[in-house]
This record gives C-alpha cells, structure tokens and sequence, in this order.
C-alpha cells in the first residue's frame, strides 16, 4: 500500500545520500532509478521527475554506458507516467538496444522487464511478446524476469504457458509476492477459450 511505498521512498533517498565515488556506476545509477520508481508509487510525482532529472545530469558528466542506459530507462518510465507515451517508448527503444550492444544480463533485464510491463498495461501484446523474448533465457532462474513471462501468459490467455510459468515464478519466489497481473488468467482474452 501508500506505507510501503512511502518507507521505500525513505529507504531509496537514504541509498542515494550514501552514494559517493567508490559507488560503482551501476549501482549509483541503480539506486536513482529505484528512488525515482519509489517516489512515484508513493505519489510524489514532482519528486520522482527531480530524482530522474538527478540521474540525467549525472549520466551527462558520467558518459558509461550503464549510466546511460539507467537515465534513458528513468526518463521512459517518467514519460509514461506523465503520459507521454510515444517519447518514453522510444527512451525505452534506446535504453533496450543500448543494454543488448553492451550485452549484460542485468541490465537487459531492467529495461526489458520494465518496457515489456508498461506494453502489456497498454494491451500491445504483440509487441510486449517481442520484447519479453528477449528475457525468455533466464526466466528460469531470475524473478522478474519469470513474473514478466506469466504476465505475458496471462494477459494473452495461454492457460498452459501461463499454469507453467506461474509455478516457475512461484518456484523462485521465496518471500516476494507476486503481482496479481500475474496471477489471473484473462477472461476473454484471444486464445482464452
């Protein structure tokens, strides 16, 4: 709920102010995005565009592609927040080929997990398939990445996809929840019948 939101808003701006220069760029980059995400669910929309705003002017002084790509990342989910809709998807274009040119798992993660949730809110499944594919290696073993598959299921009312990937999920969760998307099957959805 608006609590929990609030306590990892709190959790995030403390993250942030232990920052300093033995951070790696990953995780400096990794716990401003987080913050903004945090402030955002919390409702604090003005902050949550300052903390991406934070994040863009570092990724401009700090030109690794990891921070890059967590800014551009930042900025999509913004946009989509904002409901600026075709500029975030293409920062999410951006952010996906970036992190596939640099080719660490992690970061392809991070982006396509996020990108491929936004699609399937929207109900663009073709194109939410096409980007979950590219996590499909490692949705055995990652969480989100295993989440994100029985959403994918779920949405398009695959019901034996689904039943599978929903146990994997359950499998890896320990003590996680899992998201409802996730859990209900689409009535009605193309394929559900």
């Amino acid at each position: 709920g608006a609590g929990r939101a609030q306590s990892a808003a709190d959790f995030a701006a403390a993250a942030t102010t232990g920052l300093d220069e033995r951070s790696g760029a990953r995780d400096r980059a990794a716990v401003w995005l987080v913050r903004a995400r945090a402030l955002r669910a919390a409702g604090h929309a003005n902050e949550a565009s300052d903390a991406v705003a934070r994040l863009t002017a570092i990724a401009q002084s700090d030109a690794t592609p990891v921070t890059q790509l967590y800014a551009g990342l930042a900025r999509a989910e913004q946009q989509v927040a904002d409901a600026q809709v075709a500029a975030g998807r293409s920062e999410y274009d951006r952010a996906l080929a970036l992190a596939e040119q640099t080719g660490v798992p992690v970061d392809i993660a991070e982006v396509a997990v996020s990108y491929a949730t936004h699609l399937i809110d929207a109900g663009e499944l073709e194109r939410a398939r096409a980007v979950v594919g590219r996590t499909a290696r490692w949705a055995d073993e990652d969480f989100a990445c295993a989440v994100l598959q029985t959403r994918l299921y779920a949405a398009l009312g695959q019901p034996q996809a689904w039943q599978h990937a929903l146990a994997v999920a359950r499998r890896l969760a320990g003590d996680r929840e899992i998201p409802a998307a996730a859990t209900q099957l689409a009535v009605g959805a193309p394929g559900a019948h």
